[in-house]
């Protein structure tokens, strides 16, 4: 009866905290205690209530779940239209980069690759001279190819989007600062440079409004049968930390030794970064077959060491660390199933 009666008057629609109501009776000093320690201890629990239940309580409406709500619409219609526009930056770069390939390198076809090969004098000879007059303009240049190592042209062109004029936007002018060099092996490439801040404002943009969605599972842990994937992270995060540090040890020297051993004879090994890809992937599953294929070894003991390399990391990774892994998360996820039916718990696990 007293827990009934103590939720009555939590969940009264009476006057809110601090608000005046009728004078008290006078009572001794003992039951004045007593009520004030009741009073504290109700406002102890409204405070740590969910909104849901100060709702229902004190008809308290939920103002931050309103403009949580109200800032994820905002970023994310601004993450919209960022997006569309950016599509129009991406396509006309894309089609420039093609005319730049026509405009300066002789003979360029669609689908050919921006790097061409030259094997004669003649051929170096004609292909400086076909840039520098789309370039020059009638200026002359003198250069001696006996002594040639490396040329570079650089220079910029303007362009204007006229594609805006479609969606009634002002037409976008851009600058292209473009290169085509020729090394000393004999190719000649065209490289369109960043032209805008696109990077930075995508990364900011894109960022935040993940932040802004990932904050909506907060309200989510008022509901008991939503909050399971909180509360099962919340409780296996500790282990998994532990469990990953002790696993990145072993994967960074599965990377060194791969590199250093691999990487003259294996194109997904030539530079550190490839050869975590690579075995990331590999303890994905993805593109194994390819991975053992494309290995070139010059000679049997390379190729022995490549076989233990590669089936030890994947045998270790797939069947051992990944099991382990996924245990962690499931032994959590059913100590916190068995707390919610009352059962006593067994594990370390608890909280």
């Amino acid at each position: 009866m007293a827990a009934a009666s103590e939720t009555e008057r939590l969940l009264s629609r009476g006057p809110g905290y601090g608000t005046a109501g009728a004078a008290p009776a006078p009572v001794p000093e003992k039951e004045e205690e007593e009520e004030e320690e009741e009073e504290l201890r109700r406002r102890l629990k409204y405070f740590f209530m969910s909104p849901c239940d100060k709702y229902r309580a004190r008809g308290r409406r939920p103002v931050k779940l309103v403009l949580q709500l109200a800032k994820i619409v905002l970023v994310t219609v601004q993450l919209i239209l960022f997006g569309l526009s950016n599509q129009l930056v991406v396509a006309f770069k894309e089609d420039n980069t093609v005319a730049f390939k026509h405009l300066f390198l002789k003979g360029y076809e669609d689908g050919s690759d921006d790097t061409r090969a030259i094997y004669t004098r003649g051929d170096l000879v004609e292909h400086l001279a076909f840039v520098i007059e789309k370039v020059a303009r009638g200026h002359r240049v003198f250069f001696c190819p006996p002594r040639l190592i490396n040329v570079t042209v650089d220079f910029q062109l303007k362009a204007i989007n006229i594609q805006t004029l479609l969606n009634h936007e002002i037409p976008d002018c851009y600058t292209f600062s473009v290169t085509v060099s020729v090394l000393g092996g004999g190719t000649v490439p065209v490289s369109p440079q960043n032209f805008s801040g696109y990077d930075v404002c995508s990364i900011l943009l894109g960022t935040s409004t993940l932040l802004v969605w990932v904050g909506v599972i907060r309200y989510l842990t008022f509901f008991q049968k939503y909050n399971i994937l909180i509360v099962t992270l919340r409780v296996a995060l500790p282990s998994v930390m532990r469990f990953c540090c002790c696993v990145a040890v072993i994967y960074l020297g599965y990377c060194f030794c791969g590199w250093i051993v691999l990487g003259p004879h294996h194109p997904k090994f030539r530079s550190l970064s490839m050869v975590s890809e690579c075995l990331f992937s590999l303890v994905n599953g993805d593109d194994m077959f390819a991975t053992f294929v494309a290995l070139r070894p010059s000679g049997a003991l390379v190729w022995l060491f490549s076989q233990v390399y590669l089936y030890s990391f994947s045998a270790l990774f797939i069947y051992m660390v990944l099991s382990l892994f996924i245990a962690l998360i499931t032994g959590s996820y059913d100590t916190i199933k068995n707390q919610s039916k009352g059962l006593p718990c067994r594990t370390t696990l608890c909280w």
